[in-house]
């Protein structure tokens, strides 16, 4: 399955290498693909790219964005390693994903993804998909009740985005929290 890491709060000197460390981390987690959302206030940047972990971050330099908004009082950061499951290894596929307002990533199997889909109308490549979709068109409790199978799914809604919210279910979620910042890892 794929790897998810991330950071919420105030931005330090550290961030950058935590959270850099982190995506290396869970680079044997889903070697396919990786991406990041950093978002600041109600907007979200997002890099998704078809390259292990090590190239995002040592070739591409993604990692810089970061120390761009340390003063920043909200950071979020939404990091994803994909272990393709449904859909093309692309940049397209590459997590993280935007639908409407919502951002998020997603590490598990979407088992219903098929008749998510037939009864939304839709025809995405990759079963995280129907997530966004689903919390784009209800409120969170209703979407995830539609879900089955097993997903940890870290999001944020651009019209909240002082707020991480996260999705678990049948999956670990681990996250370190002190001086109003959060690392988390799944």
């Amino acid at each position: 399955m794929c790897g998810l890491y991330g950071f919420f709060g105030k931005p330090t000197k550290q961030t950058t290498k935590v959270i850099k460390r982190l995506g290396l981390l869970n680079e044997s987690r889903g070697p396919d693909s990786a991406g990041m959302a950093i978002i600041v206030g109600d907007h979200a940047s997002i890099y998704k790219y078809a390259v292990t972990a090590t190239m995002f971050y040592n070739e591409l330099n993604k990692h810089r964005f970061i120390a761009q908004e340390r003063n920043n009082n909200i950071l979020t950061v939404l990091g994803h390693t994909r272990f393709a499951t449904h859909g093309a290894i692309s940049d397209e596929n590459a997590h993280p994903f935007k639908n409407g307002t919502i951002v998020f990533t997603h590490n598990g199997v979407i088992s219903n993804f098929y008749t998510l889909q037939a009864e939304n109308k839709t025809r995405y490549a990759v079963d995280s998909q129907i997530i966004g979709h689903l919390l784009a068109q209800k409120d969170y409790k209703e979407a995830f009740a539609d879900i089955a199978g097993m997903f940890t799914v870290p999001y944020v809604d651009l019209a909240q985005p002082d707020l991480l919210q996260v999705a678990v279910h049948d999956q670990i979620f681990s996250y370190a929290y002190k001086d109003d910042q959060l690392y988390y890892s799944s």
